[in-house]
């Protein structure tokens, strides 16, 4: 099958949901002929990544997004002739190129990757004018977590158009190794987005959490992420006597992402909110083997809870994630339970396994009708 996957971030930006596209088209591309349109954010032109093309093309930026051209979308479409066009939003990429694909006869299917920041008038706006107007142009929306599918059913999508599958993680890359407990010092790892498109993480509540748990212990927090908040963090920490304990790691690359994890005793994802549309690192470092702590609000938290390899903190309370990471540190019983139950719960989410799932919603869509009248 012929696959299209428009969306507006990809790699080598660098983040999580450029991540799961990256990877899943990667994926698909063993099963599917698997071709890219995004915007040239930092790569322009035509290019080929292992089996798949992606085309880096010009855009604008409308409200704080990135914006194609439905010209340039169609004529993409009629130049690569898909059989199924795969967007990604929630997005004005997205709705744009549903209604686009509609009017042109093509089968789409939408990923549902997070939620907006419906604090925000404007995103307020667009969210109502997308559920009513644009996603029901698509035969099916994946959802990558039970929440979402709840909420966006309650909201008013048919819930048969509703398919949840969850990130995948690359689980041949981020092994567990000979994981043991170490006595001694723990490292605290934090791994995402220090930049305001990432606010919604919290990294400042993980900071503050360290603040109260930090005194009379061998304890290291470690932030690996860049960004313009990451300054901020800086200064708080020498605020509150921590600059020898709080390191920042802006240049660590992918290659070496699970050395991080291995050091790591736990990883803490602290995103208060259902803004946070999974959080892949959760599964990397259940892949390697590390105990994860995240809200119950993540939308990975199901994935926390059903694993048993971590535990979950109440949103935005500080004084309650500092007691679940030394919940973790301070039992080894637990944490080797936790570490145990971690890769062996990650393996069921290779992307292996995700892309024969996303396989079977495009065989669904596409049917024996073929292409839409």
């Amino acid at each position: 099958m012929r696959v299209l996957l428009i969306t507006p971030v990809f790699w080598p930006r660098r983040g999580g949901g450029e991540n799961y596209l990256h990877h899943m088209s990667q994926a698909l591309s063993a099963e599917h002929e698997v071709f890219v349109l995004t915007p040239a954010q930092e790569l322009s032109g035509r290019h080929i990544v292992g089996k798949v093309t992606i085309d880096y093309v010009p855009y604008r930026t409308i409200a704080g997004t990135e914006w194609l051209s439905p010209r340039l979308m169609r004529s993409k479409i009629l130049e690569i002739d898909p059989d199924i066009v795969h967007l990604s939003g929630p997005s004005l990429v997205a709705d744009a190129g549903a209604i686009l694909c509609r009017m042109n006869g093509r089968r789409t299917i939408m990923t549902y990757h997070a939620h907006l920041n419906l604090d925000k008038a404007i995103s307020r706006a667009f969210h109502v004018v997308s559920l009513r107007v644009a996603m029901p142009s698509n035969e099916r929306i994946i959802v990558t977590t039970p929440m979402y599918r709840e909420e966006l059913a309650r909201e008013g999508v048919a819930p048969e158009k509703l398919v949840t599958i969850p990130v995948g993680a690359d689980t041949a890359r981020f092994k567990r190794g000979e994981r043991t407990w170490r006595e001694g010092a723990k490292t605290i790892l934090f791994v995402g987005g220090l930049d305001w498109q990432h606010q919604y993480k919290r990294p400042d509540l993980l900071l503050e959490a360290f603040g109260r748990i930090a005194a009379g212990r061998d304890l290291r927090l470690v932030f690996v992420g860049r960004g313009e908040n990451a300054e901020i963090l800086r200064k708080r920490a020498a605020e509150m006597g921590l600059v020898d304990r709080v390191a920042f790691r802006p240049d660590v690359e992918d290659s070496f992402l699970p050395a991080e994890y291995a050091a790591a005793d736990v990883l803490v994802l602290p995103s208060p909110s259902e803004q946070e549309g999974f959080g892949i690192v959760l599964l990397e470092a259940m892949a390697s083997g590390t105990p994860v702590i995240t809200s119950e609000r993540c939308g990975g938290a199901f994935a926390v809870a059903e694993s048993g390899a971590g535990l979950l903190y109440r949103p935005y309370d500080v004084e309650d994630l500092a007691a679940k990471i030394l919940a973790v540190l301070e039992n080894r019983s637990v944490w080797e339970r936790m570490s145990r139950a971690a890769d062996s719960y990650a393996a069921g989410y290779d992307w292996s396994h995700i892309a024969s799932r996303i396989s079977a919603v495009y065989r669904e869509a596409v049917g024996s009708k073929g292409r839409p009248a």
